[in-house]
Parts: C-alpha cells; sequence; structure tokens
C-alpha cells in the first residue's frame, strides 16, 4: 500500500502526509518561518514584531487600568 502524499502549502512540494504540520507547511518552511519571527522579533522590525508589539501594548493597557481601578477603590 502506498503512502499518501500531500503539497505544501507553502513551497508546493511534494510530501508523505505525516511529514506536513496540521496546516499542511513542510519541515523546511516551518524552520525559515520560525527563524524569520526571530530574526524579525531581534531586530524590532516586520509584521510579526509589529503584531507582537500590539498586543504587547494592548495587555500592559488593561493591566495599567486594572491596577489604576484597584487604587482607586481602595481609596
Amino acid at each position: 500500500m502506498a503512502e499518501k502524499t500531500e503539497f505544501c502549502r507553502k513551497c508546493g512540494g511534494q510530501f508523505p502526509s505525516r511529514g506536513l504540520s496540521v496546516r499542511g507547511v513542510c519541515g523546511q518552511c516551518r524552520m525559515e518561518a520560525f527563524l524569520d519571527t526571530v530574526k524579525q522579533l531581534r531586530t524590532k522590525r516586520g509584521p510579526v514584531y509589529r503584531k507582537w508589539a500590539t498586543h504587547y501594548i494592548a495587555s500592559m493597557e488593561a493591566t495599567i487600568l486594572k491596577l489604576r481601578k484597584e487604587l482607586q477603590e481602595n481609596d
């Protein structure tokens, strides 16, 4: 019985089904995406960094508002 193969959604290469991620990406493409993410976070440039920074700022804003509310309740 031949093993089922599928194509990587990113590079288009053909791989055994078990060789692809749940999202249909091969190991090489996953590694390239990971290294690109690390590069963007280190250089503080690019869409991954902007997304991280946006979520970080929103999280800190929510924390500050929560702390302000607690301080006002304790006054």
